[in-house]
């Protein structure tokens, strides 16, 4: 009987001992599975978000707006020409004339660039506001089928002794013609002064005069005053690049010669 409560106690503790070390092993695993759950979360998602955003948005926007408007500005190259003249009196005075290349009128935005480029307030004057006026009836120029040339005219009193040109009253006449106009191209001419701006109507057959300036000298300089010239009817379906009398026609101011190119030809 001894025998077997022995052999019943030692299987007793032998499945106490067994129980013990499970439980013990069990809650030995608990933190390894705690361990392994959290820091996948902190490393996993936070940092990817970050980095992905903000960069991509700062990168696309801002740098591609306002350079397009520049570029036709800075391909509008405006050639100089310069004129000595002397009057009556002893009274002189030289003339800087600045002209560019014609540019279509369809080409909005780039013309109203081009004219804040060289002074002119406000946007170029509307196409309507060119015309030929004949003594039968008056032409308005039509968008499509005009084109501009831009440039600025300055005037410089080069009177020596003291005396200067508001002195007297001799007419400061400033002119650039184009003689090679054949007859129905008409060009009208529009010149921005402080106290307002002027049109000029000229075509061949009356006096080729593309642009006529006269300042009132009060000061030693006048200007540079903003100015442009339109061609209507200078293109066409026969002519897509330009009628060849108007884009190839010889201009003439003072003792100099030149001829005005069409802009999209140099493109």
């Amino acid at each position: 009987m001894k025998k077997i409560t022995a052999i019943v106690l030692a299987l007793m503790m032998v499945l106490l001992v067994g129980c013990g070390n499970s439980e013990s092993q069990t809650n030995k695993t608990d933190p390894v599975v705690s361990a392994t759950e959290k820091p996948t979360e902190a490393i996993t998602e936070k940092p990817t978000e970050k980095q992905t955003e903000k960069p991509t948005e700062a990168h696309t926007e801002k740098p591609t707006e306002k350079p397009v408007a520049n570029q036709s500005v800075d391909k509008y190259v405006l050639e100089t020409y310069t004129d000595e003249n002397e009057m009556s009196g002893g009274y002189s005075y030289n003339v800087t004339l600045r002209i560019g290349s014609w540019v279509k009128a369809t080409e909005t935005e780039t013309i109203n660039n081009i004219w804040e480029s060289i002074g002119g307030s406000g946007s170029v004057p509307d196409i309507n506001s060119f015309t030929y006026n004949s003594w039968s009836s008056g032409v308005h120029f039509g968008k499509g089928t005009s084109i501009m040339a831009f440039g600025t005219v300055a005037i410089e009193d080069t009177t020596q002794g003291g005396f200067s040109l508001s002195d007297t009253s001799n007419y400061i006449s400033v002119d650039v013609f184009s003689y090679e106009l054949t007859k129905g191209t008409l060009v009208d001419s529009y010149i921005q002064t402080s106290n307002g701006g002027s049109y000029l109507h000229s075509a061949e057959g009356r006096n080729n005069r593309v642009l006529h300036v006269y300042p009132e000298m009060k000061k030693r300089t006048w200007g540079p005053v903003p100015f442009v010239i339109c061609a209507n009817e200078a293109i066409s379906p026969e002519y897509p690049d330009g009628k060849p009398d108007v884009i190839n026609a010889t201009w003439s101011f003072g003792d100099n010669e030149f001829n005005v190119y069409p802009m999209w030809s140099q493109e």
